[in-house]
C-alpha cells in the first residue's frame, strides 16, 4: 500500500511539474495589469506626483498577427488641480520571431482619450474632453531562459490633447503556465514636459 501511494505521488510531482513548464517562453496568449508611480519633468524618485493604472491584453489570431488593446489611467497631481487621462487603444499588431529567443511585436492602434482637470479643493471638474487618439508601436523581447524574459519598447500615441512618445524596458519572470511578475521602467515625453515612472506588472495567461 506504501508502495502504491509513494508511485502515486511520485506521479502525480511529475505529472504537475511538466504541466507547469509546458509554455511557450514568449507567448502572447495573456492579459496583463500595470501599476507605476513616477515624476514630472524629474528623475525618478525625486517627487511622486504620476501614477499610472493600465490593464491590457493580446489575442492571437495565427502565427504573425494578433489583435491588442488596452485601457489606462493616468493621475498628474499638479500645484492645486489634478490632470487625469484616460485613454482607450483597441489595435492590431503583427509578430516576428527574428530568433529562437528574440521577437519583435509592431502594432498599430486607434481608439480615444478623456482628459479632466479637476480641482483638488472642491473636487469640481475645472475642464474636460474626449479626443480621437491613435498610435503606433514596436516591441522587442528576449528570453532568458525559459521563465525570465526582457523587454523594451517604444509607443508613439498622438490626439489634439496630448502628443505622447513613451519608451520602456522590462524584466518579467513566468512562475507557470498560468501566472506571472514583472517590474518596469517608463520614460514618456509630451508637450514639452518628461515622466519618469516604475512599477510593477502582473500577468495572467490564458
Amino acid at each position: 500500500m506504501k508502495r502504491i501511494f509513494s508511485s502515486s505521488m511520485v506521479l502525480m510531482m511529475g505529472t504537475m511539474a511538466f504541466h507547469c513548464q509546458a509554455f511557450e517562453p514568449l507567448s502572447y496568449d495573456y492579459v496583463y495589469g500595470d501599476l507605476a508611480s513616477g515624476t514630472k519633468d524629474e528623475s525618478l524618485g525625486r517627487n511622486s506626483d504620476i501614477m499610472d493604472l493600465k490593464v491590457g491584453g493580446y489575442y492571437k489570431l495565427d502565427d504573425t498577427w494578433l489583435l491588442t488593446g488596452d485601457y489606462s489611467a493616468r493621475f498628474i497631481h499638479l500645484d492645486n488641480t489634478t490632470a487625469q487621462n484616460y485613454v482607450l487603444l483597441p489595435g492590431i499588431g503583427a509578430h516576428f520571431m527574428l530568433s529562437s529567443r528574440l521577437d519583435m511585436l509592431v502594432d498599430g492602434k486607434v481608439g480615444g482619450i478623456r482628459y479632466v482637470l479637476t480641482d483638488d479643493d472642491t473636487d469640481d471638474d475645472i475642464s474636460t474632453s474626449t479626443k480621437l487618439m491613435y498610435g503606433a508601436g514596436v516591441r522587442f523581447r528576449y528570453a532568458l531562459t525559459d521563465n525570465w524574459q526582457l523587454g523594451a519598447g517604444l509607443n508613439l500615441h498622438r490626439s489634439d490633447v496630448v502628443d505622447e512618445d513613451i519608451m520602456d524596458v522590462r524584466v518579467d519572470y513566468r512562475f507557470n503556465d498560468l501566472f506571472g511578475l514583472g517590474g518596469f521602467y517608463t520614460h514618456s515625453e509630451y508637450d514639452h514636459h518628461t515622466s519618469n515612472s516604475g512599477g510593477i506588472s502582473a500577468r495572467v495567461y490564458y
